[in-house]
């Protein structure tokens, strides 16, 4: 777990949602930010809060019986220089299109704002992690591993502030 902004460690509550029934309490570590612990294999759906930041909930991680798996989770802290009222008017490219292992997401924003990229498949089912991250404005850059994916049609939703953008992705072997 680490500050979108500057990149730190934080010490973040997770929360397995439907299996800690007991109300358990599990925190990333402080110096580090990072998190382990030995779940049975599934697909969960995880909470991941702290002070002074915004809650995050992350859809369809899916977990493997002895295998450990990684994910780079960033919180925005509350008091970000995010202004989400002002119209942020993101010119957004995707490419290669169609796609076989990287595609690349690029974008130009006027403003600071929080970024969030969902993939889904042509019946609507979440296939790819959400990657999320703030961003301080201007040329942005993000590259998405669609090498996991069979090929198909795809439609990448990105929210960038209080904007939804769809766009329809094809992947190729």
């Amino acid at each position: 777990m680490r500050d979108s902004i500057t990149n730190g460690p934080v010490k973040a509550n997770i929360e397995v949602i439907n299996h800690d029934l007991d109300s358990s309490h599990i925190y990333s570590d402080s110096l580090h930010g990072d998190y382990y612990r030995l779940i049975n294999n599934g697909t969960y759906q995880l909470k991941i809060s702290a002070p002074g930041y915004y809650e995050k909930i992350i859809d369809n991680v899916v977990v493997l019986n002895r295998q450990a798996t990684q994910l780079d989770v960033y919180l925005a802290p509350v008091n970000s220089s995010i202004n989400e009222s002002l119209p942020l008017n993101p010119t957004i490219n995707y490419y290669p299109n169609p796609v076989q292992d990287i595609l690349t997401v690029s974008l130009q924003l006027n403003q600071p704002a929080h970024l969030e990229f969902q993939m889904y498949d042509i019946l609507g089912k979440k296939r790819m992690i959400p990657h999320s991250s703030v961003h301080s404005g201007g040329k942005i850059l993000i590259n998405l591993d669609m090498t996991p994916l069979p090929s198909g049609i795809y439609v990448i939703r990105s929210v960038i502030g209080k904007s939804v953008v769809d766009q329809r992705i094809i992947k190729k072997k």
